[in-house]
Formats: structure tokens, sequence, C-alpha cells
């Protein structure tokens, strides 16, 4: 197998005027984005310096020439050609010099949080006291709903011989699920190693220490990930369960759990060279797009025949072009998660003079100790302000060493009760939520030592009856153990799936899998077996998929679109499915993707926008070719399947809190709508699209599917194919938060706190420096700052500390805002050095090109003018 060279990066010709970034890093955690003093240098295959293919020694020789002191710590040779380099001084003048010979980004930094529910406890053992009691191995109930039982029984495939690759947090390759082995004759776990030791931390302590152990020692993500993978333990089997497995560790044991992009696209490589069939990440940074350095990476090493997997992100509260890098690149797989039709879940046994099963919590991101009690009386008491909720101070004589009843209200949050409630000595605290959904707690800020749980709307409302209305004391005990449940909304979309699509309107998520309560192994430091829930659980489950499908033989280029084709979406009992910018394709059953033997010469189909998706009087059309391949005739009919449109934007275009649907779709139709192919043949269908109308200031993305149903008994199988599109002129969508008072801002960088906008401030350049905090509500392919003198009327280019080219939207709870440091440095035009601005009167002017828009028309940029600010430099 060979990589063709795609060159995804290019050089910048234009040298230090079209530098992508430049700056110092003047203040330690200015910008958490960021791994600290790391930058990618990127080159052409035809290097000007040298004319000579690129190779490390090439790169190398060209960044010696530049006089710069650096430390090349990755050098990467597939797919793309770059270097990543820290430097110990990244002024602006060093950055500059780079820039001259490479294009210069800064090196992103990712985290597992994003994608899974795993998270670190802000001590050891905080879920649990004590030793963590050892579950046992049960059945996957995930393969109920995705064919893998069958592929697994009738066709008798389990993935021998084949090899997955994970990049995550390591392997607990010390547990009976994976052979207690590592390297070793006959081994499952035979590749891999830790990339970058257990002290890393891609924030506060950036520096790789590589070993040959990838033991997963401190956080268990990658144990639970490569068990849904290929585990294999009595009655728990993953997808692949005689996979061998290799294991690349990227995460470290450092406090922030964040990690550095350049190490992520060094597995990725090592995985490749290793000759794994396929590569799986369970990792994601929001709203990135295709031409990020990881999802270019992804892409291409996609391209050359090795699948790569990612997780599109658990952003679904948020709004739309969500959807995480690196499964962003145009071929590698971005996973969505769906419900499954029954889980293994927690409860309580309530005992009064009944017994009662109620559920309990099952999210396992709460930072709190698991409810452990064994008939542990329950209370339902008021606090001093007479309200069952817990916004204020409760009696210690009332709840003391007795586990508290709480009511949500939107009075206060759920870490106050449970802080009110622990204050007064209460052993743990019970909250009935304000929903029958699942229970769970997602907005739990800040630790608590205490035991917790949550139950329904129903199930509080038993207990309460209990307590308040019959009199009656009520005792609970509840354990570790779990028991099967039928999911409510069994099939769904999970909750917290991301929603696209890509900042440039393709479809991304791709497909899903079950990602919600999945029970798969775990450390044995931490239980052995437990349930997680993220589409970083989804994202192993379909590189499982595509290993098992790389088993039948039929496998090439385009398994990516054969399994889109044949994913079911979700759709409800009115006809509507949900929008293809959650689900993307639906919801994968791999048994089905091997038995289709029909091609489809596309896997989706892109409507853009009105002004850009060839449309004429409201409607465009889309041709694709269905093939017969095989030796009997087949006859399919065709049938258009509409899903909720979808907004994120009110009518005077600012952001809603979350995505709105409509039931307005498109209208589509067809040329032929039953289509019969003897063996051999083919059909090029059209497809006729007529946009829905709806107001193009709120910029609805409407979507669907185009459904192809064999009629055909000796050939049962169905394909569909997600469309979508955005019903209003992307170039007119804002960039810049319209009517904020908040921002953007000019700020101190070392704070975040604003400058009084009296124009007053004095800026060193050394000691203080001007930043400018602003949000994205959109994505922007350009984000531009100038320096205006106010005295000269001269204009410079600033050269400042944040990625500006292919900027992601702003995403709540991940990357709420961006922080950009200016350097005092600057160049006048792309023809000039760069150079520190003399002392004087200055504002900086922000601007954010609009998607698809021209960065010579004012109306397609969003600009902001700071307030004046004088600079008299300590140089």
């Amino acid at each position: 197998m060979q990589l063709v060279q795609t060159g995804v990066v290019g050089l910048l010709a234009a040298g230090l005027a079209q530098a992508n970034i430049l700056g110092r890093s003047w203040y330690p955690g200015t910008n958490s984005t960021y791994v600290r003093g790391s930058y990618f240098v990127e080159f052409e295959n035809q290097h000007p310096l040298t004319r000579a293919l690129v190779t490390g020694e090439v790169m190398n020789a060209a960044l010696s020439e530049t006089g710069v002191d650096y430390q090349v710590t990755f050098v990467y040779d597939v797919g793309i050609k770059a270097v990543a380099v820290s430097l110990e001084d990244d002024s602006a003048e060093n950055l500059a010099k780079l820039s001259a010979i490479g294009k210069v980004t800064r090196v992103r930094l990712f985290s597992f949080e994003g994608t899974g529910s795993f998270r670190r406890p802000s001590k050891p053992g905080l879920h649990r006291r004590g030793d963590p009691p050892q579950k046992g191995p049960l059945v996957n109930l995930a393969h109920e709903s995705t064919g893998v039982n069958q592929v697994h029984s009738e066709l008798g495939l389990k993935g021998k011989g084949i090899k997955v690759g994970v990049l995550d947090t390591g392997l607990d390759y010390r547990h009976s699920a994976f052979g207690s082995c590592f390297k070793t004759e006959n081994c499952r776990v035979a590749y891999g190693h830790d990339l970058v030791g257990d002290d890393y931390d891609g924030l506060l302590n950036p520096v790789a220490i590589p070993d040959d152990d990838p033991y997963d020692s401190c956080v268990g993500h990658g144990t639970h990930v490569a068990g849904i993978i290929a585990g294999n333990d009595k009655e728990f089997q993953g997808v692949v369960p005689e996979a061998t497995l290799g294991i690349y560790r990227i995460g470290g044991c450092g406090e922030s759990g964040q990690f550095g992009e350049d190490v992520m696209m060094q597995g990725m490589i090592e995985a490749y060279k290793d000759g794994m069939d396929v590569i799986n990440l369970s990792i994601g940074q929001p709203g990135e797009w295709a031409a990020s350095p990881s999802s270019s990476l992804a892409n291409a090493i996609s391209e050359a025949g090795v699948p790569v997997i990612g997780a599109s992100g658990n952003t679904g509260l948020n709004n739309l072009f969500t959807t995480c890098s690196p499964g962003t690149g145009r071929r590698a797989i971005s996973v969505t998660s769906f419900n499954m039709n029954h889980v293994y879940v927690n409860y309580i046994n309530a005992t009064s003079n009944e017994s009662a099963l109620i559920l309990r919590s099952q999210d396992f991101s709460a930072q709190a100790y698991d409810l452990y009690v064994d008939q542990a009386e329950l209370v339902y008491a008021t606090d001093s302000k007479g309200s069952y909720s817990g916004c204020a101070s409760f009696s210690t004589t009332a709840l003391k060493d007795k586990i508290a009843l709480v009511e949500q209200s939107d009075n206060c949050t759920n870490d106050q009760r449970i802080d009110n409630a622990q204050a007064a000595g209460a052993a743990g605290v019970v909250v009935k939520l304000q929903s029958n959904a699942f229970p769970r707690f997602m907005d739990l800020k800040s630790p608590h030592y205490t035991m917790l749980a949550a139950v329904t709307q129903k199930d509080g409302d038993y207990l309460v009856r209990k307590l308040k209305y019959e009199n009656r004391k009520v005792y609970l005990s509840s354990s570790d153990a779990v028991t099967k449940w039928d999911h409510p909304d069994a099939g769904d979309v999970s909750l917290f799936s991301a929603y696209g699509p890509d900042p440039e309107l393709n479809i991304k998520s791709d497909l899903g899998a079950p990602g919600e309560y999945i029970y798969s192994t775990v450390p044995s430091w931490a239980g052995g077996y437990d349930r997680s829930s993220g589409t970083s659980m989804a994202t192993p489950y379909i590189a499982g998929c595509v290993a098992l499908f790389k088993m039948t033989g039929r496998y090439d280029r385009s398994v990516r679109d054969l399994l889109m084709q044949s994913s079911i979406p979700t759709c409800e009992n009115d006809g509507y499915c949900t929008t293809v910018a959650q689900q993307g394709a639906g919801q994968l059953n791999i048994y089905n993707a091997i038995q289709v033997r029909a091609k489809v010469s596309v896997s989706s189909l892109a409507l853009n926008d009105t002004t850009n998706g060839g449309f004429r009087y409201g409607t465009t059309t889309r041709d694709f070719i269905i093939s017969n391949p095989g030796s009997s005739t087949v006859t399919f009919k065709l049938e258009h399947q509409p899903a909720l449109s979808v907004s994120d934007h009110q009518s005077d275009k600012t952001l809603t809190a979350k995505p709105r649907t409509s039931y307005q779709t498109a209208n589509v139709w067809f040329d032929q709508y039953q289509v019969t192919l003897r063996p051999g043949q083919h059909y090029k269908v059209r497809v006729n699209f007529k946009r829905p109308y709806l107001p193009s200031s709120e910029y609805w993305v409407y979507s669907g599917y185009i459904k192809l149903s064999s009629l055909t008994k000796s050939a049962p199988y169905n394909i569909s194919i997600p469309y979508l599109g955005m019903d209003a002129d992307y170039r007119t969508m804002p960039v810049l938060t319209p009517k904020s008072s908040e921002y953007p801002a000019l700020v101190d960088p070392k704070t975040s706190e604003a400058y009084p906008t009296n124009g007053n401030h004095t800026f060193d350049l050394l000691e203080t420096l001007p930043a400018i905090k602003f949000t994205l509500d959109s994505p922007s392919p350009l984000v531009t700052i100038n320096a205006i003198n106010l005295n000269t009327k001269q204009e410079w280019h600033a050269l400042t500390d944040g990625v500006l080219v292919h900027a992601a939207k702003n995403t709540p709870g991940y990357t709420p805002f961006n922080l950009v440091t200016w350097t005092g440095y600057g160049y006048k035009s792309t023809e000039s050095d760069v150079e520190q601005v003399p002392d004087g009167t200055y504002q900086l002017r922000l601007t954010a090109l609009h998607m698809f828009g021209d960065a010579s028309r004012d109306s397609d940029q969003d600009t902001w003018l700071s307030p004046t600010f004088n600079v008299q430099s300590a140089y």
C-alpha cells in the first residue's frame, strides 16, 4: 500500500505578508486553544529554495537557514510535508523568518471531553470511595440493532487478520478482554507505544517523553474505546473481537487533559506506517474545517486506503456548524451517536410500605461520588426560605447523615442546591429533575464531594408522595449493579450529538452508531467494565464495522460511500426524519452494507446555498448513476423522504439558544420513479429540488433522503442518499455577533478584562499588550486585524497570536470566545518587512470575512474598530 503525496498544503509564496499566524506567547495561558510555543511549518513538495522533493532533511535544512533557534518535535512525511517545531523565542521576528519558508500555524489543543463523557476528576477516586468494585463482562447490547450479531453468527466474520489503530489515552492491556498481554507471541495487542508519557499535558506541560508502554494509567477513555472495537471476554464481545490492535497513546495524565494536534498527527502517521487497516480517533475540536492540519492528514490517509474514523462531537446542546476535526476531512468518516434499544442502567431500590425500582442518573461525567447506600434514610425538607428546591441553606438537624431529596428549579443551579445540602451534613443528595427523560446531570460546573443521584420527575413525585403525603419513612439502597432497561428513545439520535454541516456546507457527520450508555471495558483500577456516553463511543463502533467490511474482500477506497448508502435514517411516524445536519446518512447496519450489491456514484448530494447551488427560479437538479454489477435483474423504486429543517438564527440574524425546527421542506421529484437494471446495466437518475422558501434571514438548513428501495425479492436491500442545502445566501450570514455590547472588546490578555473605552490606555509592547476578545457566530475563511496609526493614517497588517485563517465558530463550553493579542509588530504591504510600529495613537480594526464572501467587498465582511489607545514602546 503506497500513499500518493497529495500536496494538501502549500508554501506561501508571498512570504511574510501572507503568513497565517505570527506573534509571541507573552503570557502563559493567554490563549488556551494552542500549545505554548509550538508551531507547524508546512512545505510544498517542490520547495523553492531547493527545487527538490521535500524530505525531512530538506525541511530541516530550510529551517536552519532561517537562523531561528528551534527544536523539531515531529516530522510529517505522509500526506503532508510539514514539521512541528518548538520555539524558545516565538517573537514576531522569528515567526516572520519561518513564514518565509512555509505556512506557519500554531499547534492547537485537543481533548477527549468534547467527544466522550469521561472526565478527569478533580482528585483521584472522586467517583467512588475506596477501591472500585470489579464488574464482569455482560452481553454487548449495541449489537442488537447494527447487524453485527448477524455478521458474527451468519457470516463468521470477527476481525481475524485485520489491524485497527487506536489513538487515545492508551490501553489496559492487562485486562482479560485483551488477552492480558502486549507485543508477546500471538498477542492481539501487537503494535503501538506511548507518544507522550504520563507527565505530558498539552496546556501545562507540553513536553512529550515517549516510551514503549502505552498503558492506560490514569484516564480510561482509551480502554473503553478499544473494548468497543475488539474486546473479547466471555459474554462481552466487541465489534471485531478477533482483530489485532495498535495502541498509540497520545493523552497523558496532566491536569488539563489536553494534548497537541502535533502529537495526534504523529500518531496517525505511525499507525499508517505500521500497516493499520483502519484508524480510530475518538477525539475532536468543534467547528473545524476540512483544511485544518489533522483533517487534511485524515483525508490523505483515507484516500490512501486506510479509513480514518473521527468523532463528530458532543455539542448537540449548542448550534449548527460544530462537527469536529479530524472527522471533517473530506474522505474521513465523521461519526454521530444513536440510542440503543436496550441499555444497562443503575437503579435505586426505594422501600417504604412497598418496594419500588427507580432509575437513577446515568451521566458518567458528573463529578461526584456514586450513590452507594444500603437502607439509607431519605428526607424531604424545606430550606431556610421554605422551598424544597434547596436554593437556600438547610437546617443541619434535618439532613445530617441522611439522603436529601431536593427539587430542580430555575431559581438556582444544581451545583448550588447540592452544595447547600452537603453543607448541612447530608450524606448524599437525590435531585428530582423536571423531565421524564433518562435522568442525567448535564450542567454541573464543579466537583461535589458527596454522593449524588438524579431521578426523573415521575419517580421524584413518587418519593414525594411517600414522604410528604403518606408521611412514611423511605429508605434507599443503591449499588454499582446494573439491570437491562428499555431505552425510552430507542433509535433516536443521541441528544448530545453535534450538528453539522461543516463550514462549507458539506454533510458532516457522515453516519452513526450506538454511543449512549455503552457498556465496555475500563482499566482494572477503574472496575474492569463500565458504561459511558458520547460520540467517542460511537466512533470505535464504526471503526469495527469498517474492519468487518474489509474482511469481505469487497473493500476499496469508496467504503465511506458504501456505508453511508446502506445506513438507515431515523424518521418519525409523521414521515419526517431527523435533520441530516445531525444524523448524516443515519445509523449503520453493517449486515445490510455487506449484502448490498448495487453501486451508486454518490454518497450524498450537496445543494450548497441559494446563490451557489445552481438554483434557477428556486429549482436545481442533481444527477447520480446507479449500476447493477450483479448477475440478476434488479428493480428499484425511487422515493423522497424529507427531514426537518433546522435553524440557529432569529429573524434579526442573532443566534438562538439551540437549533429550532420547521416542517417546511424542499419539494423533490424524479424524472423516473422506478428503474429496472439488467446485469451490468446502469442508469443516470436526475433529482429535481425546489427550495422550501423559508425566511432567508434565519439561514434555514433543509435536508432529506433519496431512497432507492429494491422491489426484487432476491435482492432485498435498500439504499438512501442524504441531501442538504441552505435556504439563504450564506454570504450574508453575520460572523461577528450582531448587536453585542460585550464583544468585540479591547482587553488585557492576562485577565481578559476589558480596558476603558476612553482612549487613554497606553501599552509599552513589553509588559503590556493590547488584545481583542471576540466571538464568531459563524465560521469565517479569514479574520484579519489591522493597526491604524491615527497620527499618520498609516496602516499595518497586525501580527497576532491567533489562528485567523479557516476560523471555526465559537462554541459555548468548548471555545466560547477568541482572545488574540497584538504583538506591536506588523507590515505595511506584501512587499515590506515586518517591523515594530512607531509610538503614537492607534486603533485596531478587526475584519471577519463571510462564508463564500469576496474580501474586496465591504458587504461580504464584518468590521469592528477598537477604542483608541497609545503605544509608547519600552524598547
